[in-house]
């Protein structure tokens, strides 16, 4: 088991090998598979390190410089990345669960298939980041910048991404069952086949966004602005909306009343909705 004397001989070992990669090179340190298991490595710099199937599992990383870092299939459950600057790494399927990630910066990082189930993401910088495939179970997200970020096939159920800016996001096939989307920004985001199942969009913006195919059963729309968003071939089944709800502009060619693609309005599967058609549908839940 790692001990204080020897992780303190390794992080001067890093250090060392951070200098010379200054006069020397890009020659970065290889930490491949490395026990750093609880290990208290706040502000090291691991600018470019292998730390490949590394295991950092409660490790305190806060502030730590992880730049093009490559942790891929590396452990960090558990482990404090406050304030890291994690620009740039590659964390393809690292075990990210229940870590502290709060103000990290993730700006173009990789996290495809990476387990982020009740990770701490609050405030993280996300520009670019790759999140294909992740599972973000239970993540909390509140006020998180994800703009542009590409979420497609990610699993968000339950996740809590109060407010958070998902502005022209993919989330294309997403899994955002009971997630909590209160008052977030989905302007322009492809959501199209994404599972919408009673999660919570009240007071979201969602815009110009894309919701072919998705499916909205039971979703909490009140107050939603839905302005110009694409809802052809969407599932509404018992969705909620009031008055307040703008479906202004909304362009849609038929919907479903019911999951599996049933019920479908028009109910002639060659017709398509007549201009005002589609607001006429749910007048009744608009006054």
């Amino acid at each position: 088991m790692a001990n204080k004397e020897h992780l303190e001989v390794l992080k001067q070992g890093i250090e060392a090998w951070n200098k010379w990669r200054e006069k020397n090179g890009e020659i970065k340190p290889d930490l491949r598979g490395v026990w750093l298991r609880g290990a208290k490595l706040w502000e090291t710099d691991f600018n470019g390190t292998k730390l490949w199937e590394a295991d950092l599992s409660r490790a305190r990383l806060l502030e730590a410089n992880l730049t093009c870092a490559n942790l891929k299939y590396a452990n960090l459950r558990g482990a404090d990345l406050q304030e890291a600057n994690l620009e740039s790494a590659n964390l393809t399927s690292a075990n990210l669960t229940e870590a502290n990630l709060r103000g990290a910066n993730l700006r173009g990082v990789n996290l495809r298939e990476a387990n982020l189930t009740e990770a701490n993401l609050r405030g993280v910088k996300l520009g670019g980041v790759k999140l294909g495939s992740a599972n973000l179970t239970f993540a909390h997200l509140l006020r998180a910048n994800l703009m542009s970020a590409d979420l497609s096939y990610a699993n968000l159920m339950e996740t809590n991404l109060l407010r958070a800016n998902l502005q022209g996001a993919n989330l294309s096939s997403a899994k955002l069952q009971r997630a909590n989307l209160l008052r977030a920004n989905l302007q322009e985001a492809n959501l199209s086949s994404a599972k919408l199942q009673r999660a919570n969009l009240l007071k979201a913006n969602l815009t110009e966004a894309n919701l072919t195919e998705a499916n909205l059963t039971e979703t909490q729309a009140l107050e939603t602005n839905f302005g110009s968003a694409i809802f052809t071939g969407a599932c509404l089944e018992n969705w909620n909306i009031n008055s307040k709800t703008n479906l202004d502009q909304i362009v849609c060619e038929y919907v479903y009343l019911k999951s599996n693609q049933q019920e479908r309005r028009p109910q002639d599967k060659d017709s398509k909705f007549a201009p005002g058609e589609f607001i006429q549908l749910f007048r009744s839940h608009l006054q």
